[in-house]
């Protein structure tokens, strides 16, 4: 679960900050509105309690210029270019970022020694006006501005993918009936997305995870892909238990055994020793090798 405690996220307008942690760790809260974004001068920086090489960006009002991100950690005294970025909310794939929902993900460079932990903003020349303590950082940049009216409504997770995924399961929930009876007060067809069913219920993967004491923060799930279907299952759960509870009280509890299962894995691929890297120790990979 994304809070105030695990991430921070902060803009700087030319130096100006403003911190819109309270606007964009909530998807239900507020929004941010990133189109006067100015390359060279802007950034977003966001601090974890953990390493991290993930995050979700959600969007109101999507991209329609080219923008490619950069991301760069702090190791102490600079910040430090990650290296294979991918950016999946580029909706053609033709470099335009944040033109969808979508994760972007990065990693550290191979000769990267180890993210810093920031007892004291303070200490981050950029942040210095702030007081925000132990964390990890890395800001985010583009090399071009964004079109007018960009407007991100949460950073966080939603391991379940894309509604098209929950249908490849669940298919009698692309149905607009349904969706209609989440939101009753509104015009038939205003409800066109599962997406806060989707976010939910990465809400509810992570707190089971740390409810096994698997993980102590969502900044651990570096191979966030493999609770797609558990989260598919999730989501499918949320969505029956809000709807007539007899008429689909089989549908909630077969979506709740699928659950079960996908959650199950043998290895869940998490960052044990907190680098923000993946090592094969970690991914269940043996570095041994047979010879004869």
């Amino acid at each position: 679960m994304i809070t105030q405690h695990n991430q921070r996220v902060i803009f700087s307008d030319n130096g100006s900050l403003e911190d819109i942690t309270l606007r964009v760790n909530d998807y239900f809260k507020g929004d941010f509105d990133i189109g006067g974004y100015v390359p060279g001068e802007d950034y977003i920086y966001i601090g974890s309690d953990l390493p991290f090489s993930n995050k979700y960006f959600c969007l109101e009002t999507p991209n329609t210029s080219s923008a490619k991100p950069s991301i760069q950690i702090w190791q102490g005294n600079t910040w430090v270019n990650a290296v294979d970025v991918l950016d999946d909310s580029d909706a053609g794939y033709d470099g335009k970022s944040l033109s969808r929902d979508g994760v972007i993900s990065w990693k550290p460079d191979d000769d990267f020694s180890s993210w810093h932990k920031e007892n004291d903003t303070k200490d981050i020349p950029e942040l210095s006006a702030l007081r925000i303590f132990c964390m990890y950082w890395l800001r985010i940049s583009w090399d071009n501005s964004f079109s007018n009216g960009t407007t991100i409504t949460h950073i966080g997770y939603d391991f379940a993918g894309t509604d098209q995924s929950l249908f490849a399961y669940y298919p009698d929930l692309n149905n607009q009936s349904f969706l209609d009876c989440f939101v009753p007060h509104l015009p038939s067809g205003t409800k066109t997305t599962w997406k806060e069913q989707r976010l939910s219920a990465s809400v509810n993967v992570c707190n089971y995870l740390r409810g096994k004491d698997i993980i102590l923060s969502p900044a651990q799930l570096l191979d966030y892909e493999i609770f797609r279907q558990a989260a598919i299952h999730e989501t499918a759960r949320i969505i029956y238990a809000g709807l007539d509870t007899e008429a689909y009280a089989e549908d909630y509890k077969r979506a709740g055994e699928r659950f079960g299962r996908a959650i199950n894995m043998k290895k869940f691929n998490t960052d044990e020793n907190c680098t923000g890297a993946l090592e094969n120790v970690e991914k269940g990979i043996s570095t041994g090798f047979m010879s004869r």
